[in-house]
């Protein structure tokens, strides 16, 4: 089969971008990849169109150099083609990122295998098109993908923290606690479970992420089941709720994001301070000092329980929104666009990220 890269062309500019390092007699399965990297945004270059001369092996060296990550089609044919060897040789001394890419299962020289062979890549001959394709947007950077303005926004967390979705999220964090925030975020990850069991056909990478989440939205159900029997067995645990938040056990697993939990405290303070009698004066000069210590520590506290707030917030916000914005897509993966297989996947992803979240202690 012939596949028609005459559209293809290798990227000249100073952006990051991919080397494609590969045997000819290989490049109509290499050609069906590079026409599906073309077709998804990344910038690459290959030798299309380069002309063989005395200038050749400057301008591959040179390509090598400047590439972000270096990918190379691993075949019985490719291993003995001695550029083939002498660019991944190259690639390693320019210290470059590798991406093996295994066409077929491959013999290769002792030589060869300490070269790359401890490197992980992708056996080819072992996939579907649609699982390699999910490998090959695991393992290749967003840096070298030109990507529109929402698809950005989706992928780069970074991003997306700095975006509509942050501003959304942070609307009603002084009223909220992380506690009940957490609660919320547990609830939206049940209906994006829902959702994604919908879907027919997911590659099997998805459940291990479906599986690692559901793990941790039980984890963390268990230690509020847990902290509630501890709370009606144990007299000494603070009790301050506010919207079922609690702080217990030294610890702010159940954090407020505010200051309200220190009026038990000041309350105390005050009754003391409120005795007239030198003895009780000397007691809460040392009392207010210790108190001042403790609201310092409870200050920054405050502060870590603020930042795991707005992360846990974001996050679930931009969960609703994504699944809003899906809910109309095809139930079967395999009839998805390249773009809807993207945004599921960083669905699936951001979801994990917020069960992990759910159990994060902050002290």
């Amino acid at each position: 089969m012939n596949i028609d890269n005459s559209y293809i062309s290798a990227y000249l500019g100073d952006e990051p971008y991919l080397f494609i390092s590969y045997a000819h007699k290989d490049k109509d399965e290499v050609y069906k990849i590079i026409k599906w990297l073309f077709e998804n945004n990344y910038r690459l270059w290959y030798d299309e169109g380069i002309e063989f001369g005395e200038n050749f092996p400057d301008e591959i060296a040179m390509k090598i150099k400047d590439c972000t990550h270096f990918i190379v089609f691993i075949s019985n044919l490719s291993i003995m083609r001695d550029f083939v060897k002498r660019e991944i040789h190259y690639a390693i001394k320019c210290k470059k990122k590798i991406l093996p890419i295994y066409l077929e299962e491959t013999l290769m020289s002792p030589g060869l295998d300490f070269t790359i062979g401890t490197i992980q890549g992708i056996e080819k001959y072992n996939l579907d098109w649609n699982q390699l394709c999910n490998y090959l947007i695991k393992g290749l950077p967003n840096e070298c993908k030109v990507m529109n303005n929402s698809l950005a926004r989706d992928i780069n967390e970074n991003v997306m923290f700095e975006s509509d979705y942050k501003k959304q999220a942070t609307a009603d964090l002084d009223v909220a606690s992380l506690h009940d925030l957490r609660m919320k975020a547990a609830d939206t990850m049940k209906g994006v479970g829902i959702f994604i069991n919908e879907i027919t056909n997911l590659p099997i990478e998805f459940y291990k992420d479906i599986n690692e989440i559901k793990m941790n939205i039980s984890n963390f159900e268990t230690s509020i089941y847990d902290l509630e029997l501890k709370s009606k067995k144990d007299t000494t645990v603070n009790k301050t709720l506010v919207g079922g938040a609690a702080i217990a056990g030294g610890g702010a697993f159940l954090a407020l994001t505010g200051p309200i939990g220190w009026a038990v405290g000041g309350a105390a303070l005050w009754k003391l301070v409120s005795k007239k009698n030198k003895k009780n004066a000397e007691q809460a000069e040392t009392q207010i000092n210790t108190a001042n210590n403790k609201c310092s520590e409870l200050e920054k506290l405050d502060t870590k329980v603020k930042e795991v707030s707005t992360l846990v917030n974001t996050h679930n916000t931009y969960l609703r929104i994504t699944v809003q914005e899906l809910y109309n897509i095809p139930r079967d993966y395999n009839k998805l666009t390249q773009d809807q297989k993207v945004r599921l996947e960083m669905l699936v992803y951001n979801t994990r990220v917020l069960s992990e979240l759910l159990n994060k202690r902050v002290s």
